[in-house]
């Protein structure tokens, strides 16, 4: 059965954690990487998560090669990508 990833590779954090520490600061960051399970049992786990290639390619300096519909999307997996690594909202 194949579901949807949620595995990051450990470069990948590590370079969210880099931006999110210089951009917003620390107080932003969680002390560990945070890993996400599967709720689907048996589920193939060995494709890694949909994110940005690179989380420095800011939705904002990608907009002008993007058509709409796709800059859209681009926004949209970034930001949930840089969210999903951040500390919880309060």
């Amino acid at each position: 059965m194949r579901t949807d990833s949620t595995n990051v590779s450990e470069t990948a954090q590590g370079e969210a954690r880099d931006y999110i520490t210089g951009k917003f600061g620390a107080d932003f960051l969680p002390a560990e990487p945070p890993t996400y399970k599967t709720k689907t049992l048996g589920a193939q786990e060995a494709h890694e998560a949909i994110r940005p290639t690179a989380v420095s390619r800011e939705p904002e300096s990608v907009k002008s090669f993007l058509e709409p519909p796709l800059y859209k999307l681009y926004n949209l997996i970034w930001q949930r990508f840089v969210a999903s690594q951040m500390e919880a909202a309060v």
